[in-house]
């Protein structure tokens, strides 16, 4: 790559990023906005014009604080006495993992391929 190419190839990312950067200001921004909802007064009490919206607050606190952790059923079958419950393996990574292991067939255990 000639330097020429590789100081328009940083110029272009330096101009990404700065633009990236205004635009997560502003939308952290707009976020707030619809978060705390936007207010004006109508005689003397404030109305919200836009009301403070659930999801934002939601989404605002699950990032400060992390999302809370949900509980997921298990329906695998449990595995008994000397099973291993594979799951997500191909055959052929099954059989790669097999290799060299002693097998056991008919209750004789045999030595397994090299």
């Amino acid at each position: 790559m000639k330097q020429a190419e590789g100081k328009a190839i940083l110029n272009i990312a330096q101009q990404a990023q700065d633009y990236l950067e205004n635009r997560l200001l502003k939308n952290l921004n707009n976020l707030g906005q619809l978060a705390d909802g936007i207010q004006v007064k109508e005689g003397d009490a404030p109305v919200y014009s836009v009301p403070p919206d659930r999801q934002s607050n939601v989404y605002l606190l699950d990032r400060y604080l992390g999302k809370p952790t949900e509980r997921v059923e298990d329906n695998r079958p449990p595995a008994t006495n000397n099973t291993l419950v594979l799951q997500g393996f191909s055959i052929e990574q099954l059989r790669e993992l097999l290799k060299g292991m002693p097998q056991v067939v008919d209750g004789k255990v045999h030595e397994g391929e090299t």
